[in-house]
């Protein structure tokens, strides 16, 4: 279909393709223009994405009431969802060190007090391994933070063909050395 200027007042006349305008010719001379009217109207009606554009929302309203109210709501609680979880997403991993921070003292405190209790009734040796085997799990997680998952930082001296480094290059295949005739 293509489009040609036409009638005053800025519109455009839609020019049909000939196998719709052979069957409206067909019809009786009083329903020929409303009927190319509604073509035209059913061609230009559509749109992209999950909202109607707005001239077509008082449409949507007459047929079926309460609909803009209901989009309205549906599209508030989708992005109230959407920053739930991204809140989520923030405080879970906060929680979860919290936690560990919480349980971890928890350890080294018990440690603490079986060391002292066993190194008091002459078990020292069991009471210095008490209180390292308490201690260890929280060294172990000061010299490596487990919500620390960044990567190890790229070796500038690989490059990719692309352009981005710390990966491995790209090699071409090698192909079979020509033979002499």
């Amino acid at each position: 279909m293509s489009e040609t200027e036409g009638e005053p007042g800025g519109l455009t006349q839609i020019k049909l393709p000939d196998e719709i305008v052979a069957t409206i010719d067909t019809l009786p001379k009083e329903t020929r223009g409303p009927i190319r009217e509604l073509v035209v109207k059913v061609a230009q009606s559509h749109f992209r994405g999950p909202f109607p554009p707005p001239d077509m929302l008082d449409d949507y309203e007459r047929h079926q009431p309460g609909f803009l109210a209901a989009l309205m709501q549906r599209a508030g609680e989708a992005q109230t969802h959407a920053q739930d979880m991204e809140r989520l997403s923030i405080e879970g991993p906060l929680i979860y060190a919290k936690r560990g921070q919480i349980f971890g003292f928890l350890i080294v405190v018990v440690g603490a007090i079986g060391a002292t209790v066993c190194a008091t009734y002459g078990a020292t040796g069991i009471g210095i391994t008490l209180g390292l085997g308490a201690a260890a799990p929280i060294i172990g997680h000061f010299v490596k933070n487990p919500l620390s998952n960044t990567p190890a930082p790229p070796d500038p001296k690989t490059k990719q063909s692309n352009g981005r480094t710390g990966q491995q290059p790209v090699t071409k295949p090698k192909t079979p050395p020509r033979r002499k005739r």
